[in-house]
């Protein structure tokens, strides 16, 4: 977040980096069930409706690996320290896990559920989902409007040491914020239907993303989604001081916002020096970029159409940003703003119409 400015709201729902928001699991039509008080190894035969806490769920998994018709809740009443779900291939309810004292969750089979929900857990030391390829849920909002993600992982979950979905592909919506620098493996992920907030997150096969993308409050040195190509939301870096590279190389359309910010409570970031975006032609509102003590030079030679205000704001070491190609604003207004110091001489280099021209803007 800009040092100087005022805190700003996100497109479609209120985002606030490292707090467990109250989203509502996928609604599906199922028993929920609960671990059983005293319990501390729990599997799928221990289940007793949350209802009551005592009565059994009576349900087990078919043949066929599914275990259908059930929500499994463990919430800050489970006294149990580990949850086996050893044999379940399909989950046709949701996990949901907040405030437990469960420190080993076993899943070695699971390839579907509605959805997989961890939240707040300060025991639970590791997450791997190594079969997860889909979900069977819808993504969205709730009817109070909240947002339901089909993968959330909050940087809450503080034990956490690794959070592994190897195989996972797409899902309607993905919130994966393993706390400090634990890397989220979304690596087999090519798009996503909704939402995808990440902090550190290795994005190796992501292409597109059907609703807004966020790198919050990212730790690591490399920004990265190599293959990522479209983007119909925002697209939100938000880069902590160690930030040091950017790469979205083959990043093309973004038809909501782009914003690029530094993370104000981890630091000054003084270690990005230049910005690209070597491939982008299209962007639907604003581009902004700000906060980032470093920054020398701003990219963005194929960028033809901008359809809000390009803002460079609060960039002290800036001296060239080059947007040789935009031709077309929706809002003909350019902001540039650049804080006070050593800095003599910023050069723009701006297409407008058929003309090219150079402004030099000295202070």
């Amino acid at each position: 977040m800009a040092r100087s400015s005022p805190p700003r709201a996100v497109t479609g729902v209120a985002f606030f980096a490292f707090v467990a928001l109250t989203f509502a699991p996928i609604a599906v039509d199922a028993i929920d069930c609960q671990c059983p008080t005293g319990s501390t190894a729990c599997g799928v035969s221990d289940l007793k409706q949350s209802s009551d806490g005592t009565t059994n769920c009576g349900v087990a998994v078919d043949g066929n690996g599914k275990l259908d018709g059930v929500n499994i809740i463990l919430d800050e009443n489970t006294q149990a320290t580990s949850l086996d779900l050893t044999g379940v291939k399909t989950l046709t309810g949701y996990l949901l896990m907040f405030t437990t004292t469960v420190t080993t969750l076993t899943t070695p089979n699971l390839i579907t559920a509605a959805s997989i929900n961890i939240r707040a857990n300060t025991a639970l030391t590791a997450l791997s989902f190594p079969e997860l390829t889909g979900f069977a849920g819808t993504g969205g909002y709730t009817a109070s409007g909240e947002e339901t993600f089909e993968l959330e992982v909050l940087s809450t979950s503080t034990a956490l040491t690794s959070a592994t979905f190897p195989k996972l592909t797409t899902a309607a919506g993905v919130k994966c914020e393993a706390p400090g620098a634990i890397q989220c493996d979304l690596s087999a992920m090519t798009h996503t239907t909704g939402d995808l907030q990440v902090r550190n997150a290795n994005l190796a096969a992501l292409k597109n993303v059907s609703g807004n993308m966020y790198f919050n409050e990212h730790d690591g040195p490399t920004v990265a989604a190599e293959e990522l190509t479209y983007v119909t939301g925002d697209l939100t870096l938000m880069l902590s001081k160690d930030a040091t590279s950017v790469t979205l190389t083959k990043l093309n359309k973004v038809d909501g916002k782009v914003h690029v910010d530094e993370y104000s409570q981890g630091g000054a970031n003084t270690a990005l020096t230049a910005l690209s975006f070597p491939a982008l032609t299209e962007v639907g509102g604003k581009f902004r970029v700000e906060s980032l003590d470093g920054l020398v030079t701003v990219r963005c030679d194929e960028l033809v159409k901008i359809g809000g205000a390009l803002e460079l704001r609060l960039l002290p070491k800036l001296k060239s940003a080059y947007f040789q190609k935009v031709s077309i604003f929706i809002f003909a207004v350019l902001f540039l703003f650049f804080r006070m110091g050593n800095v003599t001489d910023v050069v723009f280099f701006l297409l407008t119409g058929d003309a090219s021209r150079e402004r030099v803007h000295r202070r």
